[in-house]
């Protein structure tokens, strides 16, 4: 599994999917298996900032080149207590 966010414009080393551009996150990921044998898959984003708002998607692909992916919308307001000032209020 893969995270990327969506990019307005195409970049070096931006990938395209379904006419939309993204670049793939190198942050921390976690993967958890559900008793119904499915997978979760979290991202951390470690010092988030306001540019790290954004559309973000969970690319997965399995064995047989079968792929899905999922869209999370990250919004970062004020916060307090968190090291840059920033905390992440939604992740829709």
């Amino acid at each position: 599994m893969q995270w990327l966010k969506q990019v307005q414009e195409q970049e070096p080393g931006s990938t395209t999917v379904n006419g939309r551009h993204y670049i793939l996150v190198k942050n921390e990921t976690t993967v958890i298996e559900t008793d119904s044998g499915t997978y979760l898959n979290t991202l951390a984003i470690n010092a988030v900032t306001y540019d790290d708002a954004g559309m973000y998607v969970c690319l997965g692909i399995n064995q047989r080149g079968g792929s899905d992916m999922r869209e999370a919308f990250l919004k970062v307001v004020p916060g307090e207590g968190a090291k840059s000032g920033h905390a992440i209020t939604s992740l829709i």
